[in-house]
């Protein structure tokens, strides 16, 4: 059951509050100087304790779970922060394995999500490559730690399936990307280390379209800190006695930035209406990915060249949002792969 409007707008203010006390710019500038090995655990660990991650998990009492919208507005306001946790992922999985049946056939993952378990998928979705042996290897799984929850689409007798399996270290081979802040893996799984499968093909595409819609509302908050941190600049940076803000070209570029911004804003919210309604989730899904991914990777470069000389040096964390964006447009399919699904998907309609 999704919450009112009253009280995702709470919903909104707890996590911005809870953001901006434990995840500041101090805590981010510490990637600066090393690059993340790993997820910040003490932050994910905060974040269990407040309930947001049970939040995609059903009420034990009466059986509901909060909807996407809602899910949409922990994971935006985790982007504004840039917050290194793994937030998207888990919340994607674990309302994918409530929504099939699978944590009420299989507690034991229930009570590990509860505890705070990671739950995530290969970032390459349907790229899963399978040996001659029957071991599955899933690409760019993010933040795959010990004893994390992995979701992986296989092919099954009816067609693509959710395999379901927790994480062996040994079994990771980390991959070096452009995002600094979060940490990769191409993960092996040996054919008897399935914990179970969810048959229903379904599962695999709502898997997606959840996944792509909570990244776009990721992109959407980086986005927004990036515009936000440049119209502040803008407003304070001077030059021949005047702030650069006051020059028609630097008004011309921001202008454009927030109308970009806007139209991210408006799919990442189709989008997730879209998936706690059941109504044209696919379309809806693919035009976010396509719109966000594209105009958060935009607006933070916009705001690397307003920022100029020092947008970039190493120290500035501007540079850490523009990888965040960028690394989502790519991530989960290009929005070039993402229009050509929405073609498909609105040819179907039709």
């Amino acid at each position: 059951m999704t919450m009112t409007v009253w009280e995702r707008e709470e919903f909104r203010s707890l996590c911005r509050d809870f953001f901006a006390q434990q995840a500041g710019v101090d805590r981010l500038r510490r990637y600066l100087n090393r690059p993340a090995p790993n997820f910040d655990q003490e932050l994910w660990d905060q974040l269990v304790e407040l309930g947001v991650v049970q939040a995609a998990l059903p009420n034990v009492e009466v059986g509901e779970q909060a909807g996407v919208q809602d899910l949409a507005v922990a994971v935006e306001e985790a982007g504004r922060a840039l917050q290194c946790a793994p937030l998207a992922s888990t919340l994607s999985s674990a309302r994918v394995l409530s929504r099939y049946g699978f944590l009420a056939e299989h507690p034991e993952v229930r009570k590990a999500l509860d505890d705070g378990a990671v739950a995530t998928f290969p970032h390459d979705l349907g790229q899963a490559e399978a040996d001659p042996v029957g071991e599955v290897r899933a690409l760019l799984v993010p933040d795959p730690g010990p004893g994390a929850i992995l979701l992986v689409p296989v092919e099954r007798r009816d067609g693509t399936g959710l395999g379901v399996t927790v994480i062996d270290g040994p079994r990771c081979r980390q991959r070096s990307t452009i995002d600094l802040v979060r940490s990769f893996s191409d993960v092996t799984v040996p054919p008897d280390a399935w914990v179970g499968f969810i048959e229903n093909p379904a599962a695999a595409h709502e898997l997606l379209h959840t996944a792509v819609t909570l990244q776009a509302a990721e992109s959407l908050g980086a986005a927004s800190t990036a515009f936000q941190l440049t119209l502040d600049y803008a407003k304070e940076r001077r030059q021949f006695d005047r702030a650069i803000g006051s020059f028609q070209a630097i008004k011309h570029r921001l202008a454009d930035m927030y109308v970009e911004l806007q139209c991210a804003q408006v799919t990442v919210a189709a989008a997730a209406e879209a998936l706690d309604s059941g109504k044209d989730v696919a379309a809806c899904a693919h035009t976010a990915k396509s719109v966000t991914g594209r105009a958060a990777s935009w607006i933070t470069s916009q705001a690397q060249q307003v920022h100029g000389g020092i947008g970039f040096t190493w120290e500035h964390e501007l540079h850490l949002y523009i990888r965040r964006t960028k690394a989502n447009e790519l991530l989960l399919g290009s929005p070039a792969a993402h229009e050509v699904s929405l073609v498909a998907a609105l040819s179907a309609q039709s």
